[in-house]
């Protein structure tokens, strides 16, 4: 009996280490890994220019006791607005051609044809998503 105790703290390090190892490979074989703004690929300097501004109304705006009305409160709604115009669209112009492909290759592999009807109509209907997709990424 006394034996089984003194190896007790082994039996719990060596245990504990296998579970730790187990979970780092787990993690590192499945939790994906990116670098900083990966999923914010349609970010650029026009918005960081913008949130600064914005942040630097707001603190002034703050500062001086939240008015309700006046310059600075004017200042501050206007560039508030602006930035959120700026990033509602920019982040939604740059995800439609994406959009659009998942959606095309989603029905592509949905549509039945029965006969040459739905082969000409889905022809028809590739190249109206197609122009649409062009024009805009040209925007």
């Amino acid at each position: 009996m006394q034996l089984m105790l003194h190896l007790l703290p082994v039996v719990l390090t060596t245990f504990y280490n296998h579970v730790i190892d187990a979970l780092c490979e787990s993690a590192n074989t499945y939790v994906p890994k990116h670098k900083k703004n990966y999923y914010k690929f349609w970010w650029g300097q026009e918005l960081d220019l913008l949130k600064e501004q914005a942040m630097a109304s707001c603190r002034a705006w703050k500062s001086d006791g939240k008015p309700r009305r006046g310059p600075i409160h004017l200042q501050y709604r206007q560039n508030k607005l602006l930035y959120k115009k700026a990033l509602e669209i920019s982040s939604s112009v740059k995800l439609y051609p994406i959009l659009m492909i998942y959606i095309m290759l989603y029905y592509a592999n949905q549509v039945k044809i029965f006969g040459n009807v739905g082969i000409r109509n889905l022809k028809i209907n590739q190249l109206i998503l197609y122009r649409w997709m062009v024009s805009l990424t040209v925007a």
